[in-house]
């Protein structure tokens, strides 16, 4: 996989990242450090595809592998912590971001377009686009 996020420093008071159990179909293929998009009640899939207008909302940060079809049903994902993680265009720090692109973000510049229900981080540090940037993730 690309552009897993890494984790540089996690959160919490047990410092684990205040990983939280989610349901995830047993036939989803998931790297350590993949964007986890909500699709319902503690249920997630893989940040996946392009940059559309409806932007996911952000489960967390996959705190483990989940290999498909081994019948595993439940995944972890970090929800507080420092990442690094890649973003799409420059930016400068401080900016609320949101999901965009395969486990990439951008910062929402327009609250009127995302909403405050889809950012998940605040960009930690001025950002190129296509490099990885800090960005401090949560609590979700």
């Amino acid at each position: 996989m690309a552009f897993e996020w890494e984790p540089v420093e996690l959160y919490g008071p047990n410092r684990d990242g205040e990983q939280r159990r989610y349901t995830i179909a047993a036939g989803t293929q998931v790297s350590i450090g993949t964007l986890m998009a909500l699709t319902d009640n503690r249920t997630v899939t893989k940040l996946d595809g392009a940059f559309s207008a409806v932007v996911p909302v952000v489960a967390g940060i996959a705190a483990e592998e989940h290999e498909a079809d081994k019948g595993v049903t439940t995944i972890s994902c970090w929800t507080d912590g420092l990442f690094l993680g890649y973003g799409s265009w420059a930016h400068a720090v401080g900016g609320p971001c949101v999901a965009a692109g395969y486990n990439q973000f951008i910062v929402s510049s327009a609250m009127t377009i995302f909403g405050s229900g889809t950012i998940f981080g605040k960009l930690m540090e001025n950002s190129v686009d296509g490099a990885q940037s800090e960005v401090r993730v949560g609590p979700l």
